[in-house]
Formats: C-alpha cells, structure tokens, sequence
C-alpha cells in the first residue's frame, strides 16, 4: 500500500515561491497590473454597457489613453509620478466632460438617473490624488478638481432658468461638500500620523520631548505626573532610573552616554504596559510613572526591567541600571514621588549599583564583605 506523506514547510515556502501570484511585486509591475485591470473594465463596459451620446465617444478615447500608459509603463523608464499624473487627469477629463454632459445636455427629468452611476466614482477618485501622489503634490490637483466642478454647477446655475429648483444641482452640490469633507479628513490624518511618527521617534516638532530618545521630557512628565496624582493617586508608583558607571576597561568605555542611554530607552519602551508612560529627565535619567496593585508589585515590575537591560548588550558590552521606586502611600503628591525617587537613586548610587531600591537606602559606605553581594543582580 502506498504512503502518503504531508507536506513540510519547506515545501510549502518552494511552492510559494514559484507561484507566480505570491511573489513580491515591484512598484512599476503593481501600477502595470493596476493599469491593465482599468483598462479591462473599460473594454467590458464598452461591449456590454449601453452607453450615452457622451460616452460612446469618451471612453474610447480614455482607453486608448490608458493603453498609450499601459505600453509606456511597459516598455519605458518614465517616472510613475508623471504616469499617475496624466491618469488623474484623463480620468478626471472624463469626468468633466461627462457632468458637462449632464448638466448642460440631458434631459431635466433623467439627469438624477445619469448622475448617479458618475458620483460615487468621482468621490473614488478624489480620493486617490493622496495614493498616488502624497500629501504635497496632491493637494493642487484636488483643489483644481473641485474648483473645475464648483465652476460647471455655477455656469449651470447662471444659464439654464430654474435651475435652482433641480435636483440634480443639489446632488452636485452634496458632491463638492463631501469631497471637501474627504480632503479635509485625509490630509488632517496625513499630517497628524507625520506629526505622531516625527514626535515618536525622533522628537522633531514638540519643544517637551527629548530629542535623542523622543521621549517626553521633564516638564511635561511633572505635568502629566501631578494629574495622574490628583486624578487617581491610588496604586502610583515613581521609578527613576540611572546608568551605572560601566567598569574600566569594558568595551562601554568606548560607548558615549547619550547612546547607552537611548539603547535603554528602546529596551524598557519594549516591555513598558499600556498604564505606564516613560519619560527622560534633565539630567541623563529615565522616568517611569507606573500603575500597581502594592509596591511589592510595582518593585517586581521594577525588577523585570533591570534584568531585561542587563541581558541586552550595547555594542559588545552589556549596560546595567539603578532604578530607585517610590510608591504612594496616600500622602505624597506626584512630583514629591518624583524627588523622593530622585533622592534614592542618589543614594543608592554611593551603596552599590544594579539594583532596585523601594525606599530611601542607606546612605552609610558598605562594607568590603558586602559590597561584592551589593553588585550582584536582585
């Protein structure tokens, strides 16, 4: 009796790989397959459509145009950015040509009927100006778009009597308002994701954030700290976190602090909770304003980070930090957690280094049987 055997992975990836449709496609084959599935609608629609006095000579005339960019992608090197820009405009010449039709050549009482299948695509293609092109080179053939509407419904409006009354003027109208509700709203997204993206990862644009680590910085971190503090006091910890000074010959010598510091930053931005918010002090220091059920809690938390920096080395060498928590017990307000955390790093920096420290520690110099145990990770 024959076996059979299932499949293993590799070759489902071999079988992946030679299809022809789960390969990667490049930016100019994506567009040629995009061009060809247009251009195939419109030989369909030609064939099998019946069609209007305006569109048996119209759409002829935008396939070929098609074709002519189809072949030109195909054989050519031309920039694809020029490419989108005389699709947008064919289609939007089309376009044109086809409410100019309606306006000014159908009947009142079947106006609404031929509108309604050239309204929803108008809005398809406005909206692909900001695909295609981007937030910048978008804009002023959008503007041109709707300005060029607003002009045929206006000459409409002045030479044809009554025709304030028609239905087919305020479905245009509802047109131009909601494409300028639909620019409005893409480029107000584009922007704020920009500003969200610059201010994330690099701190560019927002005078509160570290511009190394993009994190907030001290003065918005007290801001926030204080409202947390008299929003929900209950379960606040505060935990300040300091490079230890590397060891003398160590490759970390060679590291800058600034660098140490941002590789820590990325390290605990890893594992920080949806609760918690990370913040960078004046002074080298990280911040960390953090929710728990107890401070034994918020010190396990606390604890995780120091083993999670220790075990991801810097340029060949690993880094370690003290972080000294602080941890409400319902008579501190915020920024004093954030002093006493300040002052229990300071300490705990002349007693040893590695640690975490609830609480002020002793300030007194450890003893030399001690200290080796001192500098052992908790």
């Amino acid at each position: 009796m024959r076996r059979f055997s299932l499949p293993t992975t590799a070759d489902f990836q071999a079988r992946r790989a030679a299809c022809p449709f789960t390969r990667p496609l490049d930016r100019r084959t994506l567009n040629a397959r995009l061009l060809g599935a247009v251009l195939l609608a419109m030989l369909v629609r030609l064939l099998y459509v019946p069609l209007d006095g305006f569109e048996r000579w119209a759409l002829p005339l935008l396939s070929v145009l098609m074709a002519g960019l189809l072949l030109t992608l195909t054989v050519t090197r031309v920039q694809l950015r020029t490419l989108h820009v005389l699709t947008l405009l064919g289609a939007w010449g089309y376009v044109l040509g086809h409410l100019w039709h309606v306006l000014f050549r159908v009947p009142a009482e079947t106006q609404m009927q031929v509108l309604g299948s050239l309204g929803p695509w108008a809005a398809v293609l406005l909206a692909s100006h900001l695909w295609l092109l981007g937030r910048r080179v978008s804009l002023p053939l959008s503007l041109l778009a709707l300005g060029s509407t607003a002009a045929l419904l206006l000459a409409h409006v002045l030479l044809t009597p009554g025709a304030l009354h028609q239905p087919v003027v305020g479905a245009v109208l509802q047109l131009l308002l909601g494409g300028a509700v639909l620019l409005a709203g893409q480029h107000s997204a584009a922007h704020r994701a920009l500003g969200d993206l610059r201010r994330d990862l690099l701190g560019d644009g927002d005078a509160g954030r570290e511009t190394l680590t993009g994190l907030p910085g001290r003065a918005m971190m007290e801001r926030w700290l204080t409202r947390q503090a008299l929003r929900r006091p209950e379960g606040l910890g505060v935990a300040v976190i300091g490079l230890d000074a590397p060891h003398p010959g160590l490759l970390a010598d060679a590291t800058p602090e600034p660098h140490r510091l941002a590789h820590v930053a990325r390290v605990i931005l890893g594992a920080v909770r949806d609760d918690d918010l990370l913040g960078c002090l004046d002074d080298g220091q990280l911040v960390l304003v953090l929710r728990a059920a107890d401070a034994r809690s918020a010190r396990a938390v606390c604890e995780r980070l120091r083993v999670r920096v220790a075990s991801r080395p810097v340029d060949g060498a690993n880094v370690t930090v003290s972080i000294a928590l602080a941890f409400q017990d319902g008579r501190q307000d915020g920024l004093t957690l954030l002093r006493e955390a300040e002052d229990s790093l300071n300490a705990l920096h002349q007693t040893g280094q590695n640690r975490v420290v609830l609480g002020t520690p002793p300030t007194e110099a450890p003893s030399p049987d001690t200290l080796g145990l001192q500098m052992q990770p908790a």
